[in-house]
């Protein structure tokens, strides 16, 4: 099994020569992705710091005497539900790294090195490795000996998407050949000459 596994994983092995190629179209895309992100995080975390005091206040107005148990509870009720809106929305936000360049530079490297590491390393070693190469697990045909995976990691997929790509179509238009293919003229007035 151990070979097979070295054969599926060279799959995703990243030519060097398509590491710079790489590296600035993720890095494209990432930044796309998190546009926006920081400020709305910046925004949501001032609304949860507002919920907060806004909580202490009822709660040191309700020590104090000057609300009742019932409108503390109405209030506080309020607050804690506006409280898990914001934590639950920050939570979906995309997580924004300062040194994102570095991260896919190490991540591309590690990907070159992907079945050296497989054979150096121990078994929790391998284990790990799997499990972030195909996070829903690696299924196995053992009859026909084939592997039935197909739900590998995104960052490896979408890797490997922009290197095919690139090297069927050397000239950097990374549309699939079905929408870069020529349109054939529509028959017309003319006779078709096909089959003479």
């Amino acid at each position: 099994m151990c070979s097979g596994v070295e054969e599926l994983l060279s799959g995703w092995t990243l030519p060097l020569e398509f590491q710079k190629m790489v590296t600035s179209h993720l890095s494209t895309l990432f930044a796309n992705k998190n546009n926006g992100s920081d400020e709305r995080m910046k925004s949501l975390k001032s609304r949860l710091a507002e919920c907060k005091q806004q909580k202490k206040e009822v709660q040191l107005k309700l020590g104090y005497s000057k609300i009742t148990q019932e409108i503390y509870d109405i209030t506080s009720a309020d607050i804690e539900v506006n409280i898990a809106a914001i934590e639950k929305e920050l939570d979906t936000l995309p997580v924004i790294t300062s040194n994102l360049e570095s991260l896919i530079k190490s991540g591309l490297k590690y990907l070159q090195n992907v079945r050296q590491i497989w054979l150096s390393a121990d078994f929790d070693g391998k284990r790990k490795l799997q499990k972030t190469i195909y996070p829903r697990g690696l299924f196995v045909d053992i009859k026909n000996r084939v592997y039935l995976t197909d739900n590998c990691n995104y960052f490896l997929q979408l890797i490997t998407s922009i290197s095919i790509n690139y090297s069927l179509n050397k000239e950097g238009n990374f549309q699939h050949f079905v929408e870069n293919s020529l349109s054939v003229a529509r028959s017309g007035v003319e006779p078709e000459t096909s089959g003479l």
